[in-house]
């Protein structure tokens, strides 16, 4: 090779050497910004007093206030700043909306939490609510909301998606709890060891045994269903689990919208939900996140 063409060749790939040593040093300095603070202040208004966190040495945090409604406030900023984008998953899973922010790959999941009617749920919650717990539901959502908008940075996983943090609603947190309910109760699904039971003892006998499901108890299953010609059995928790599906939440949100999803966005889903099952199962435990 001649040696001009040599001298092109070597400017060449210092400019494409530079280039990824400037992207890389673009992309660390964005995952800093993401990164919550751990040490100095931050003055807000929303607090009636000051509040401390501190952390361990495995850097768990520990809030330190003057009263209840300042501590509720200061573990919404904490919450949102260790998992800001975990929390928005799990808020738009709940409310059937989480195509908004991943695409097609999960309309079929969205229908299925709407039908299940954790919206439902919250709308009669929020009517129900206390002063009290209002009051403490609303300061933790502000304390979430002070620090998106005094953050640095969001998770850079916004940088990669058509969406960007909503701010959190007294509403959220119900919806959040009632998912989380069910989910709960999703796990220890005992429909098969009810039709099993059945099989070996009397239906007074199973009755005994299992139980019906309390009418005080929260149901996403509409009142004029439950009063419809569903036959009466010693299943009757089961019978209420399965039929949650038969009705469908009005939610204005229009799933049907939702584009083709990425890569990234299909990578997402994935690890947060389990594909091989038929029923709506989280992958891992919340803390593997």
């Amino acid at each position: 090779m001649k040696p001009a063409g040599r001298r092109v060749l070597k400017g060449v790939l210092l400019a494409v050497a530079g280039l990824l040593v400037g992207i890389c040093i673009a992309g660390y300095y964005l995952m800093q910004r993401t990164l919550p603070p751990t040490e100095g202040t931050v003055v807000l208004n929303n607090l009636q007093h000051d509040v401390s966190i501190t952390f361990d040495s495995l850097g768990i945090p520990q809030i330190w206030a003057e009263n209840e409604t300042d501590a509720i406030f200061a573990l919404g900023y904490q919450h949102a700043a260790d998992r800001m984008f975990q929390m928005d998953l799990i808020r738009r899973l709940s409310q059937g909306r989480l195509s908004e922010m991943l695409g097609s790959v999960t309309l079929e999941t969205d229908r299925r939490q709407r039908m299940i009617g954790h919206n439902r749920l919250a709308r009669k919650a929020l009517e129900q609510l206390s002063d009290d717990n209002r009051t403490l539901l609303q300061a933790y959502s502000d304390g979430v909301n002070s620090y998106f908008v005094n953050c640095g940075s969001v998770p850079f996983e916004y940088k990669l998606l058509p969406i960007d943090f909503e701010p959190w609603t007294v509403y959220d947190c119900l919806t959040v709890l009632s998912f989380q309910t069910w989910f709960s109760d999703a796990l220890q699904n005992r429909d098969r060891f009810y039709l099993e039971l059945l099989n070996k003892v009397t239906p007074e006998q199973a009755r005994e045994l299992v139980g019906e499901y309390p009418d005080w108890a929260p149901s996403t299953v509409p009142y004029d269903f439950k009063q419809s010609s569903l036959p009466h059995s010693p299943r009757q928790p089961a019978i209420r689990r399965a039929a949650k599906t038969l009705s469908m939440d009005g939610s204005n949100n229009n799933t049907n919208s939702a584009s083709s999803s990425t890569p990234f966005q299909q990578a997402v889903a994935a690890s947060l939900l389990d594909s091989t099952k038929s029923t709506l199962t989280m992958s891992a435990a919340s803390n593997s996140w």
